[in-house]
């Protein structure tokens, strides 16, 4: 069995001033799945639960399909929807401006031109007790080959955090 690579694209890490939106473009189509690691912190002492929303090509219509669970507060709760989504929504995270959430997201087979490109994503942070954890998969339901990644939050992202995204290349 040979197993794959992960390749560095692109980075970016939060410094100075604040940001609320990171984007990836020109993506090289030479990679098999796109994997996306966000490590973040937000602007506020109090910690909130954090939305990371992830629109790839730009698309904000309702064409994200997503299957998953997550817990809150102890409690697990499952969540499926069907092309009501703009975005693939990575929640299920706290953060503070003490502490970080991360969250790591495949996008799978996103060079391909006949079909859905499938994705799976999983968050978690500690800004209060106890840890919240996500696990969510689905499709952006679009037949175009992914060319960019833009990650935004509805908080403030302070310096120090970080926004990565490798390419998987098959041996």
């Amino acid at each position: 069995m040979t197993f794959g690579t992960y390749e560095l694209i692109g980075s970016n890490t939060v410094s100075g001033s604040s940001t609320t939106s990171v984007t990836f473009s020109s993506i090289p189509q030479i990679y098999t799945d796109l994997q996306i690691i966000l490590t973040s912190k937000i602007n506020d002492t109090n910690p909130y639960y954090v939305g990371n929303l992830i629109r790839l090509n730009g698309d904000n219509g309702n064409n994200y399909y997503v299957n998953g669970m997550y817990n809150f507060y102890g409690n697990f709760t499952p969540q499926s929807t069907a092309g009501v989504d703009s975005n693939i929504n990575v929640e299920g995270t706290f953060g503070s401006s003490t502490s970080y959430s991360t969250a790591i997201i495949d996008i799978l087979n996103y060079t391909s031109t006949n079909t859905f490109k499938g994705y799976v994503a999983r968050a978690g942070g500690s800004g209060v007790a106890p840890l919240v954890y996500n696990l969510k998969q689905g499709a952006w339901a679009s037949t175009s080959a992914v060319t960019s990644v833009v990650i935004s939050s509805q908080w403030i992202w302070t310096a120090g955090s970080y926004f990565a995204l490798y390419g998987m290349r098959n041996r």
